[in-house]
């Protein structure tokens, strides 16, 4: 698409407004509106120290950490660390303002962020897919038969060592790096395949109506989400359904459709979050 900045956004927020299905699938670039890292580029390899050794956040942000001596030396210190920093972030205003979008929709949130600002500003459990889990629910690193726990006080302040089911030893919900050991429960992820599929059958019944995928801060250094938002585009026009996908991304490289084959229905909205929150509080009518 080759439509000004200005046209496509108005296109994006008439479509937000008369459709009844929405998809927002949010990478780092939406965490980042509230300050928090995106490890883009070279920041996904730059090195910190942790525990006198040198690592990126792609050599840290691995579970082999989590036991022996490294625990001490590098997995608390690190883990505690990204608790206080998403903890400490303030959500920005995109979440109150889908939120309003979203009273009359049917909708789901896919997001790979591990924050949990969208549970933490009120969006419901069964509407959101954290497919990489999040930073305030924890596991047991002994097995998946000892539930998920929230810690009664922040992270950065006192640790959870201890599942409060066996007492071993115990990590955040969070899919790391070559991890094979986070367990998987039903928010990361089938919840939200049976909405999909209901929305298909539920398009092709009806042609009027259409899935607006808006698609935030995805970028390709962890590709998962906008893979994602492809997939359900190519299904649902495969099947006879309608659907768009606008890619917001402040990097226009990173608006393109990855498969060639989708750019007719792929719109690249390369501009900051924030305008287009603007653009949709005002449609809403919003202070």
């Amino acid at each position: 698409m080759t439509d000004g900045i200005d046209a496509v956004l108005g296109r994006l927020v008439g479509d937000l407004l008369k459709t009844k299905y929405v998809l927002l699938a949010t990478g780092a670039g939406w965490s980042a509106e509230s300050g928090l890292p995106t490890y883009r580029g070279s920041a996904f390899y730059k090195k910190k120290e942790f525990g006198g050794e040198e690592l990126s956040y792609a050599e840290v942000c691995r579970p082999c950490w989590a036991r022996g001596e490294d625990r001490e030396r590098v997995f608390k210190p690190f883990w505690a660390g990204c608790a206080e920093v998403y903890g400490s972030a303030t959500p920005h205003g995109g979440y109150q303002v889908f939120q309003k979008l979203f009273r009359d929709k049917d909708y789901y949130v896919y997001t790979s962020n591990v924050d949990g600002h969208f549970l933490k500003t009120g969006f419901p459990r069964e509407r959101v897919a954290e497919i990489h889990g999040n930073i305030l629910e924890w596991q047991c690193i002994g097995g998946s038969d000892c539930p998920l726990f929230t810690p009664a006080v922040p992270v950065h302040e006192s640790f959870p060592d201890e599942c409060p089911k066996c007492s071993a030893s115990t990590r955040p919900h969070i899919v790391m790096f070559g991890d094979d050991e986070c367990t998987h429960t039903p928010h990361m992820g089938p919840d939200y395949q049976a909405w999909e599929n209901g929305v298909e059958a539920a398009l092709q019944e009806d042609p009027s109506q259409s899935l607006v995928i808006v698609e935030v801060g995805c970028g390709r250094t962890v590709p998962a989400v906008r893979m994602e938002t492809e997939e359900v585009l190519r299904d649902i026009t495969a099947a006879g359904g309608s659907a768009v996908l606008y890619r917001v991304n402040a990097t226009p490289d990173d608006c393109q459709a990855d498969d060639a084959s989708l750019s007719s229905h792929v719109f690249p909205v390369p501009c900051p979050l924030g305008v287009v929150v603007e653009k949709i509080r005002e449609a809403l009518g919003e202070d």
